[in-house]
């Protein structure tokens, strides 16, 4: 189970077997973590990670293009819905991933959310690579479009261009990679 630009030999997310992935996938998969303020209380929260947690129904739609998965926590009082589809039609292959967060609750509720991928690999990388150089690899990878690493956990990184800062083949010549994978992140709409 993986993703990529073409196949796994291209991925944003390593390639790994079916049968292990299952096993991985609320941990390396993508993930939705949630500071829910209800009432003077904080709970933590994250959707879809424990199997069968308590107070929690499940659905999952499967269409032609599309995956959506449902949860509502009746603890939480919060209906998450994540759609994933892809973009057709465009020169470039992109993956979309919509949360939608509804408070089921009657009173409000607020809410810090961190979204997204524990890791994504970076462009010029590919699965004999990770599987044979692994903690190495990790010297050419960047991430551009940010401000310097000190900076990035005071303001959010919008945009993060990952890639390889140079080719690791084993010659004299050296290629820049000019290439990059990217995360787009927004918030459509605070107040729903």
């Amino acid at each position: 189970a993986a993703f990529g630009v073409s196949n796994k030999d291209g991925p944003l997310l390593e390639f790994t077997p079916a049968n292990k992935a299952y096993q991985i996938a609320s941990t390396s998969g993508f993930r939705t973590m949630l500071k829910v303020e209800r009432d003077g209380n904080t709970r933590m929260s994250q959707p879809f990670f424990e199997p069968d947690e308590q107070g929690t129904e499940r659905t999952m739609l499967i269409g032609m293009n599309e995956l959506e998965i449902t949860e509502t926590n009746t603890i939480t009082e919060l209906n998450t819905r994540v759609l994933y589809y892809t973009v057709s039609g465009e020169d470039f292959p992109a993956l979309v991933r919509r949360v939608t967060i509804v408070n089921t609750g009657s009173s409000d509720v607020n809410l810090d959310i961190v979204d997204g991928l524990a890791r994504m690999e970076p462009f010029g990388v590919n699965a004999g690579m990770l599987a044979a150089m692994g903690r190495t690899l990790e010297g050419w990878m960047r991430v551009y479009n940010c401000k310097s690493q000190n900076e990035i956990f005071g303001e959010a990184c919008l945009a993060p261009f990952y890639k390889l800062s140079a080719s690791t083949a084993d010659s004299a010549q050296v290629q820049m990679i000019t290439e990059g994978n990217f995360v787009l992140s927004y918030i459509e709409d605070e107040t729903e």
